[in-house]
């Protein structure tokens, strides 16, 4: 039986977040057995959110399994990285999302007027939410259903002491409650709290050699306590015990630029080759044994595939839907709910306008779209440019 994937597509060239029934392995879990698990054993599930008529669900920046199998969605709405200017004013709308695992129903969304520029998002053995915020400088707790529980940093105010960060990326949660956080844009150190939120110990500083980073961006831990760190700048994985004493590092030509890293339950690594952004080249999901071989990876970069941040387990395809008109070449249209596995950029033309953006042919609505009822229809032939008319057109993620 194949394995599935739900994918959400991401606004930026540079993020995207997607998930996979992933929660992590249980303290003192037996090794994880040979897998024979590959990447084609992954697959693209349409129609995978829904998302309610009209809206966009923006920048995914985190996503986390809950103990039911439904999937939490950490979510910018019409903000973004990169971003021109930085601002602590608060998103107005909901910004964490439920869907059910299974179907892509949306079960529940808030934090509206919470956060400014999300970014991480872990759930705990206990299904709580942990949450960065990396324009706040600050750490997050929140109950599944949306009650804040724990606040850590001051708002607003960056700093390298124990009462504040600077950039936070991304939270793990050891077996015993520790707190890890991955201070990543500003202070490149790890911190640990306790349970409660007191302060243990930090490690690390700007550098290249062991124990320095080069902006951590996400920090995962396994089943007996040692921690994965994605030395983004650097381009490995450094790895620690639980009071921070390194161990190894993973840097090759296979495993990339790593931009997040999860522990599965299987015992196995998932992470997210990013790429070097410069141009964009590629984006990869690897899936990597404890000691650092990988055994399986999925994804290229494309027009249906876009560099990772954040992650589950795995990411990152990218699928449009829209109520729109399947523009032709000979002008004709046809209006249905469809699917755009391609993303054409931009094809937001109002009911009855003309439909003149320029499409390159790698974007263009080529091939066979799937309607709401079944019926297949041909989209329009691969072409540098096309023109046609358009019904009721708009992007959604």
């Amino acid at each position: 039986m194949r394995q599935s994937i739900a994918f959400f597509r991401m606004a930026a060239v540079t993020w995207i977040a997607a998930g996979a029934c992933m929660r992590p392995p249980p303290a003192g879990a037996p090794p994880p057995r040979e897998m024979a698990t590959t990447g084609s054993d992954y697959h693209v599930v349409h129609r995978w959110p829904h998302i309610p008529h009209g809206e966009l669900l923006g920048q995914v920046s985190g996503v986390g399994v809950d103990s039911h199998g439904n999937v939490l969605v950490f979510r910018r709405a019409d903000r973004g990285l990169p971003a021109a200017t930085v601002s602590v004013e608060s998103i107005g709308e909901p910004t964490v999302w439920l869907f059910e695992g299974q179907t892509g129903r949306l079960l529940e969304r808030w934090g509206a007027n919470q956060f400014a520029m999300p970014h991480g998002l872990t759930v705990d053995q206990d299904d709580n939410l942990w949450l960065t915020a990396v324009w706040l400088h600050q750490v997050f707790k929140y109950s599944h259903d949306g009650v804040s529980l724990l606040t850590l940093g001051t708002r607003g105010v960056p700093g390298s002491d124990a009462g504040h960060f600077d950039g936070p990326t991304d939270v793990a949660i050891g077996a015993d409650g520790s707190v890890y956080v991955s201070d990543g844009y500003g202070n490149n150190r790890v911190v640990q709290f306790s349970s409660e939120g007191r302060y243990i110990r930090e490690w690390g500083r700007k550098g290249n050699g062991p124990g320095e980073f080069n902006l951590p961006h996400s920090i995962a831990v396994d089943s007996v306590g040692r921690l994965y760190v994605a030395d983004r700048g650097n381009a490995r994985v450094q790895v620690f015990d639980s009071a921070g004493r390194f161990l190894r590092e993973w840097r090759d030509s296979t495993l990339g630029r790593p931009w997040a890293v999860r522990v599965a339950s299987d015992g196995l690594v998932y992470l997210v080759d990013g790429g070097d952004q410069h141009p964009p080249e590629r984006a990869r999901i690897h899936m990597v044994t404890l000691d650092g071989k990988v055994v399986a990876s999925f994804g290229v970069f494309g027009t249906t595939m876009v560099s990772s941040s954040g992650l589950t387990a795995s990411q990152s395809h990218q699928v449009e839907r829209c109520m729109w008109a399947t523009c032709s070449s000979d002008g004709a249209s046809r209006s249905s709910f469809g699917e755009i596995v391609s993303w054409p950029p931009r094809i937001n033309s109002k009911e009855g306008e003309p439909l003149t953006t320029p499409v390159h042919h790698s974007a263009a609505l080529a091939g066979s779209i799937r309607l709401r009822a079944g019926e297949e229809v041909t989209g329009v032939a691969p072409a540098p440019s096309l023109q046609g008319r358009c019904s009721s057109c708009w992007l959604r993620s």
